[in-house]
């Protein structure tokens, strides 16, 4: 059966850190089984993976049927126990039958471990599960399971003293609705509160009685509210009408600062996938074209097919069809900027790939438990899992060297830099390309990365390159930023900022480094604003290319004759 197969491979992959769930399954390759179902089957299986790994050590489940591994063990498991339709197979298929020939044994140490926590009944067990109940010692406090009993994957274990971890972003599709329409449909019977802190504080009491219908409009996004991340408004008629989008604050801070209120002509979205930014920067068009007859247009370039398929399905969910149009299979360093088609694109959002370190602690806290394959038929409970993916298995996949036999934390330097480096070069390439369009008068860069080598030090080197000298690309300082992000407290990072000019051989005074450092914005993961680690900035030119360039940086000699190509 695919879908077990499919969701062990995942499962792997989530293990390994590869991704978020999310990103693995709807982003990656394409599946045999929906992909619905197999989110839907991996998210339980993993909220209960503690309690279901429990059960196959104790029933001697891998060691008596040695074609199960402790990924495939899992699905199946949960499937027999929990799910109300049983393993989705035949009967006298080989995955069933490694399942059920043990099921007398599984059911009793499943029972036992309910009976430990002071359920009658497997149905009261899963409930508790539904109402964000105790589910194990592993599980204790993590406030990951939401009300409608699906698995809250980026608050997975994340401690209730995260503002992040309790906090749902959604914004409200200026396409379709309008945040007056929803306030008086979906939030209707919310309570709507001043600050964002009184949404996170039910989350952050050591208790908290239950989850509360509160809302919080925020000050910096137009129609953007968070709700308490239990709350599961994917369930909604507005969201399945696209009226309403889930999307991190930080994540609209890219569409934001492009300020299209401030600019004519069109916009090329260079990496769009899965189309979040492209249909709020739709939304953004249609309200600062309201009073007048412009129609702008936005390319939206994605170069991978399966991704091109999901922004295009996002972009007619959002209704942005009429706004957007889609380069599927099309490589943004590929496009020649001179080609006509580009003539009115005058502003051009890049949010390439990066290591994705704004979000991967997120990621790495999925509680996942695996069950041990040597484990004794009379093994005793065993503690709460130790996070054990740097050890030795992973460094020695990854040509690393482990801190010790015992499944320390591995040292992988050398590996993060080569990677790093990789994905700074390829962003830098992307700017670079960006910087050759006639036409554009602004370019606003992000990445969800905390690395100053994806963020400042990439800025630099695209303030002293070639194409920004001699199309007369500066910064786009703090003072000339829309006012919400003007008024954003996180700033750049300034030593960063001269550790680059430095190696880069130009002459910039800490004055200089500065207003380039505060012209770039962040976004703390985990901090008080409840939003990802994030970064953005902008490169604007004012007039023609060859006109003076006055907060572009002198141009390196040993970056005289460079290419885009290079």
């Amino acid at each position: 059966m695919s879908l077990y197969y499919e969701a062990a491979k995942v499962l792997e992959e989530v293990q390994n850190e590869r991704g978020s769930l999310k990103s693995i399954i709807f982003g990656g390759k394409p599946t045999r089984s929906s992909r619905a179902q197999l989110y839907a089957l991996v998210s339980e299986t993993i909220k209960w993976s503690a309690e279901l790994s429990e059960v196959v050590e104790k029933a001697g489940l891998l060691a008596q049927e040695r074609k199960l591994t402790p990924t495939l063990s899992l699905p199946l498991v949960y499937d027999h126990l929990l799910s109300r339709t049983g393993i989705a197979a035949p009967a006298g298929h080989v995955l069933t039958l490694a399942i059920t020939r043990h099921k007398a044994r599984l059911h009793a140490e499943f029972a036992r471990i309910r009976l430990r926590h002071g359920f009658v009944t497997t149905e009261s067990f899963r409930a508790a599960a539904r109402n964000g109940g105790l589910l194990s010692d592993a599980h204790k406090d993590t406030g990951a399971i939401d009300k409608s009993g699906c698995l809250d994957l980026a608050t997975r274990s994340q401690p209730p003293t995260s503002p992040h971890s309790s906090v749902r972003w959604a914004r409200i599709n200026g396409l379709s609705t309008t945040l007056e329409e929803q306030m008086q449909t979906i939030f209707s019977g919310y309570r709507r509160v001043t600050s964002l802190a009184e949404v996170t504080q039910l989350a952050l009491e050591p208790s908290p009685p239950s989850i509360g219908e509160v809302m919080f409009v925020d000050h910096d996004v137009p129609g953007l509210v968070a709700v308490p991340r239990g709350l599961d408004l994917t369930k909604t008629a507005a969201y399945r009408q696209g009226q309403i989008i889930l999307q991190d604050k930080a994540s609209c801070f890219p569409a934001l600062l492009l300020d299209v209120h401030s600019l004519d002509g069109d916009i090329m979205d260079a990496c769009a996938a899965p189309g979040n930014k492209t249909t709020q920067m739709a939304s953004l068009l249609q309200a600062a074209e309201k009073d007048n007859r412009k129609h702008r247009k936005i390319w939206a370039v994605e170069k991978d097919g399966h991704r091109a398929t999901t922004l295009r399905k996002m972009v007619k969910w959002a209704n942005a069809d009429s706004r957007v149009s889609i380069l599927a299979g099309h490589d943004f360093l590929q496009l020649e900027p001179q080609d006509v088609r580009w003539r009115k694109v005058t502003a051009l959002l890049l949010d390439p790939s990066c290591t994705g370190s704004g979000i991967t602690s997120r990621a790495e806290q999925i509680d996942l438990t695996l069950p041990r394959r040597t484990a004794s038929v009379t093994q005793k409970p065993r503690p709460k899992r130790q996070d054990t993916r740097g050890g030795p298995r992973r460094a020695a996949k990854q040509g690393g060297s482990a801190a010790s036999s015992t499944g320390g934390p591995a040292k992988e330097p050398d590996l993060d830099t080569t990677r790093v480096e990789a994905l700074a070069a390829f962003q830098l390439k992307m700017l670079r390309h960006a910087f050759r369009f006639p036409g554009a008068r602004r370019v606003v860069y992000s990445t969800c990365s905390v690395h100053a080598a994806e963020n400042e030090e990439v800025v630099i080197k695209a303030l002293t390159c070639a194409e920004a000298q001699e199309g007369g690309w500066r910064m786009l300082e703090r003072h000339e930023q829309v006012k919400s992000l003007r008024d954003w407290r996180h700033r750049g990072d300034p030593a960063a900022v001269q550790q680059q000019q430095q190696q880069q051989q130009t002459t910039l005074d800490q004055t200089k480094a500065q207003t380039v450092a505060s012209s770039c914005i962040r976004c703390e993961m985990g901090g008080l604003d409840a939003t990802i680690g994030f970064f953005v900035a902008a490169f604007v030119r004012d007039t023609s290319p060859s006109a003076p360039n006055n907060m572009s940086l002198p141009l390196p000699v040993q970056h005289a004759s460079s290419s885009i190509g290079q």
